[in-house]
């Protein structure tokens, strides 16, 4: 069906492209059949000037001895042409100006039988009375003013005949009392206009409701009403050929909403059946077409799984899974286990010592073996990993990655977040350094650190001077540092609280700790997502993808520098950034020298 009602749209877009040519072409034509008379017009008018001039000249030099040439006997004064009886129509601009003082073209506050004065030409400043209106021209036929004599082909002489005058060459005129005297006198109206009708007037009547104008015409600036003149019912000569009222007022044919008006046959002989102007259609047609177009989808999709390869099908069957698998639950476990890392941070935050950053031991799942444990216990196997891995269809896109939460964000509670992350030795900790070094007069910091089983990261930003220690926060995360960022951020969420709440900063910073370009973080953890890689890898690094390239609000690749060294090509990294991230920003730095650019 969308089909049939796409090629109808079609035709009739088609029809009107047609019609519109069409009309340009006449109008074309049209121009082209006027400009003889046009030229025939102009040289009649030059030599009618040229015969006035002349016998200008000769009145004034003769004086009584000039010829009498209005003898009425011969054809002085005939016009011949066509063309100055009836004009073209005028553009709309010129009906505009023509008409603008008495309503506009479109409410001509003017009709036959009002007394008009004459304001161009030879009868200027005689009063007369309006004959006939034309509307499209803008001009009207007086009674007895502005007559002229018109030859006709096959000669004979000259007929009166009415000329048009401009409504532009007119001013009404209406006698009103005078304001100071109250006596009755003639006053030419400059300026008419048009206004809703008063239907409680004395000047109101049927006939003029059903005949005549439908607004009433007022003076402006001092509101006075200008009646019509007195309109009369048009009268129609009856004949015995004629069909009588009471005829015509007779209801002869009834017909409901569920059948025809008339039989299908005759509605086929109306409207074409097969015109690819129809849009209604039977309703077993619709269903034919329905059915039709159903089995092309069919066929199509039967298609696409037949060229299915056992990795689509792999990734198809995991969808379903996953779509499956219920909502996630918080366990009372885990609330023992929030509540226990809880607990931690308080009696740790009773023992921090002045001068050395805070050492967080808690992890993803504080407590079991090998995960999260305090740095006097002696090491434990790992064989419980601690928690789950999310799984992942691809790595993602920069335009379909998670946006930052906004709805429901406290922001009393946690400043905006930074979260900087990338693989190991690729310069996050370098460029914490840089960003603490380079906001920090302008902005109030604080910044936390992921290590596995150490602190180096935030000791290195203690001896650098980054920031004030009591400002710096250790993690250890354990032996899957991504999960700390993403799967389980309790820790993290825990210690970024706890500086706002003792600092009240204006940006937090965290590094994740070094792990795969598949780690990423959580939108609930990072408002703004750095991601750092470095050359050293080769320039292959950026279109190797994964979620912390494709999905970061900012990739940062470092140590350019070391491009030459390698043999790796910063174009070619440029180029798979660009198309890897879909546009998305990228910086080339040397954060340890200070330089980037994008």
């Amino acid at each position: 069906m969308q089909k049939l009602l796409k090629r109808t749209a079609q035709a009739e877009r088609q029809v009107a492209r047609r019609m519109k040519k069409r009309n340009k072409e006449e109008e074309r034509a049209e121009l082209r059949r006027e400009r003889p008379r046009i030229v025939d017009a102009l040289r009649s008018i030059a030599k009618d000037n040229k015969t006035a001039r002349r016998t200008w000249i000769e009145n004034w030099e003769l004086g009584p001895l000039a010829p009498k040439r209005d003898l009425g006997c011969n054809n002085y004064g005939v016009i011949w042409e066509n063309y100055r009886r009836t004009p073209p129509r005028p553009s709309p601009q010129v009906l505009e100006q023509r008409c603008g003082w008495a309503g506009g073209p479109h409410q001509l506050c003017l009709a036959p039988g009002d007394r008009v004065l004459i304001m161009d030409g030879p009868d200027k400043g005689k009063i007369d009375c309006i004959k006939d209106i034309q509307h499209e021209h803008g001009t009207v036929k007086l009674e007895t003013r502005h007559k002229g004599l018109f030859g006709t082909p096959m000669g004979g002489g000259g007929a009166a005949m009415d000329f048009p005058l401009s409504v532009g060459s007119i001013r009404l005129v209406y006698p009103l009392p005078h304001p100071q005297t109250g006596q009755i006198r003639d006053v030419v109206i400059q300026r008419l206009k048009a206004v809703l009708p008063n239907m409680k007037s004395e000047h109101m009547s049927y006939d003029r409701w059903e005949f005549g104008r439908k607004w009433d015409r007022m003076i402006p600036g001092i509101s006075v009403v200008i009646p019509w003149p007195d309109g009369s019912a048009p009268h129609y000569e009856s004949h015995k050929s004629d069909t009588l009222r009471d005829k015509v007022e007779e209801r002869t044919f009834l017909f409901n909403l569920t059948s025809p008006p008339m039989p299908p046959s005759v509605l086929d002989e109306l409207r074409n059946r097969y015109s690819k102007f129809r849009t209604r259609h039977e309703a077993w047609y619709v269903q034919k077409k329905e059915a039709e177009e159903a089995a092309k989808k069919a066929k199509a999709s039967r298609d696409v799984l037949s060229m299915r390869t056992p990795m689509d099908e792999f990734a198809e069957k995991r969808k379903q899974l996953r779509l499956a698998r219920p909502e996630p639950l918080l366990t009372d476990e885990m609330l023992e286990r929030i509540g226990r890392i809880m607990l931690m941070e308080q009696r740790r935050a009773s023992e921090w010592k002045e001068g050395e950053p805070p050492r967080v031991t808690g992890g993803p799942d504080v407590g079991k073996p090998g995960v999260g444990r305090p740095v006097t216990e002696p090491p434990v196997s790992d064989k419980e990993h601690g928690h789950s891995h999310e799984i992942l269809d691809g790595p993602g896109s920069y335009t379909g990655r998670e946006l930052p939460i906004t709805q429901g964000r406290d922001w009393s509670s946690r400043a905006f977040t930074v979260g900087i992350g990338g693989p190991v030795g690729s310069g996050k900790t370098a460029l914490m350094l840089a960003l603490c070094l380079s906001l920090r007069e302008k902005y109030s910091l604080a910044a936390v650190t992921n290590d596995i089983f150490t602190r180096e990261d935030a000791e290195f930003l203690t001896r650098n001077r980054a920031l004030p220690p009591s400002r710096i926060r250790a993690i250890e995360t354990g032996g899957c540092p991504h999960a700390a960022v993403r799967e389980d951020i309790s820790a993290n969420l825990a210690a970024l609280e706890d500086l706002h709440a003792s600092f009240s900063p204006d940006l937090l910073l965290i590094e994740s700790g070094g792990d795969n370009l598949a780690a990423n973080y959580s939108r609930e953890l990072a408002d703004f997502i750095i991601y750092v890689i470095d050359v050293s890898g080769g320039d292959k690094i950026p279109r190797k993808g994964g979620p912390g390239i494709t999905q970061s609000d900012l990739l940062v690749v470092n140590k350019t520098d070391l491009a030459g060294i390698i043999g790796a090509d910063l174009g070619v990294m440029e180029r798979d950034a660009r198309k890897m991230r879909e546009g998305g920003p990228t910086v080339f730095a040397q954060v340890k020298g200070g330089v980037g650019w994008c």
